[in-house]
C-alpha cells in the first residue's frame, strides 16, 4: 500500500478493530496475532485473514511468520510472559567506555 501511515493505521483499525487487544496488535503495516494455544491461534489466524480478504487486503507471503513463540517487534523481544529489549540495540551502550573525568 502506498498511503500515509495515519491512513493505513486508521484503515487497519476499521478492518481489525474488533480483534484489537483480544488477539491482534497492529503497528503501521505489521499485524501480530497472539493466542494461548495452537488451536486458538489457528482460529485467530483464520479470522484475521478472513477480515483482510473481506477488505481486499493481502499478506505478503515473504514477510509472514506463523506460529512463533518469540518475535522481535519494534526493538523488543516479545514472548509468552516476557518483554525484553533486543540485545542488538544495547551493544553500543555496553561497549561505550566509561568517562574518566567530567569532560569525557
Amino acid at each position: 500500500l502506498l498511503v500515509g501511515s495515519g491512513v493505513l493505521t486508521a484503515y487497519l483499525n476499521t478492518v481489525l478493530g474488533h480483534l484489537k487487544f483480544k488477539c491482534v496488535l497492529t503497528y503501521l503495516d505489521d499485524i501480530i496475532v497472539y493466542s494461548k494455544g495452537l488451536d486458538e491461534h489457528y482460529a485467530h489466524l483464520r479470522e484475521v485473514l478472513r477480515c483482510l480478504r473481506n477488505h481486499n487486503l493481502t499478506a505478503n507471503v515473504n514477510k509472514v511468520k506463523f506460529c512463533y513463540k518469540e518475535i522481535n517487534f519494534l526493538g523488543h523481544i516479545v514472548s509468552e510472559n516476557k518483554l525484553k529489549i533486543d540485545p542488538e540495540r544495547t551493544v553500543n551502550i555496553q561497549q561505550c567506555r566509561r568517562p574518566k573525568n567530567k569532560k569525557d
